[in-house]
Order: C-alpha cells, then structure tokens, then sequence
C-alpha cells in the first residue's frame, strides 16, 4: 500500500485560479494534476514539455535598441 505524502508549493493567486478552472474543464482537481505531472517526469525522467527561455516581443527590442543608443550618446 502507497503512503501519500504533501506537497506544498507557492504560486500566483491568477495562475492558481486559471489552473484550477482549467482542471476542473478536463474532471480533474489541482492535486491528481499535479500528481499526473509529476508522474510523468518520473516516467520521461524529464520534464514532459519544451521549456523555452521567455524572449522580448518587437516593443521590447525596439525599447532595448533605443535606450541603448541613448547610453551610447551619454558617454
């Protein structure tokens, strides 16, 4: 007989809130979610999705490229 063990984590109020209506869309709650997940990083031995490095939208690179003729300026 499996022993069930807590795990408590911390997270945004938003995500909390959207993950759970989520979950509860496909009949499931937080923790059998959480417990799927961490499954399969036991099964894959990975993390069972891609996790890609958050890169700055047009604004933002266009925001970088001016503040960075501005320094320039200024020396």
């Amino acid at each position: 007989m499996e022993k069930n063990s807590n795990l408590n984590i911390r997270i945004d109020k938003n995500t909390k809130e959207k993950a759970e209506a989520l979950f509860k869309r496909l009949g499931l709650n937080t923790s059998t979610a959480i417990s799927i997940f961490l499954s399969q990083c036991v099964r894959e031995q990975n993390i069972p999705f891609k996790i890609k490095e958050k890169r700055p939208n047009r604004r933002t690179i266009k925001a970088l490229k001016e503040a960075e003729k501005i320094t320039k300026t200024l020396k």
